[in-house]
């Protein structure tokens, strides 16, 4: 079962939101949690608070955050703010206040399991592939 969640306009830099969501990427929801409590930033906090957001809706189908994992989580460039501020010799500087969007995306692990042996399979010829890796490695001619 998946679960999607997104948080938009984000008031910080995507490139800062990105190396926060970089750490996090491809764990479980209760690893994630615990990684995001211990770092100092602010990236951190907006990312936890939209994590618990979508955990909220998974815990009202009854799916517990160690058997979520993160199967994919995006950071996007969102509208820039323009300003400007007075500098030397009567020149207005521009300022870009930059805004981010977040998606996250939270799988259950044990679909994802069991979409694995379905793929692999126990077909006539997959066997015979496999025969012939092993006799590959053992050094075996055909």
């Amino acid at each position: 079962m998946e679960f999607k969640g997104k948080a938009k306009y984000l008031r910080i830099s995507p490139l800062k939101l990105r190396a926060v969501v970089n750490l996090i990427r491809g764990k479980t929801a209760a690893e994630a949690i615990g990684i995001l409590s211990l770092v100092s930033r602010k990236g951190a906090k907006l990312t936890l608070k939209a994590l618990n957001s979508i955990l909220a809706a998974a815990k009202e189908k009854n799916k517990k955050p160690e058997e979520l994992i993160i199967s994919n989580i995006q950071v996007q460039q969102g509208p820039v703010f323009k300003r400007f501020i007075p500098a030397a010799r009567g020149i207005a500087k521009p300022i870009r206040k930059r805004t981010a969007h977040l998606f996250i995306e939270l799988k259950s692990e044990e679909k994802e399991e069991v979409e694995k042996t379905e793929k692999k399979g126990s077909t006539e010829e997959n066997k015979q592939v496999d025969v012939k890796i092993k006799e590959v490695e053992n050094g075996e001619k055909s």
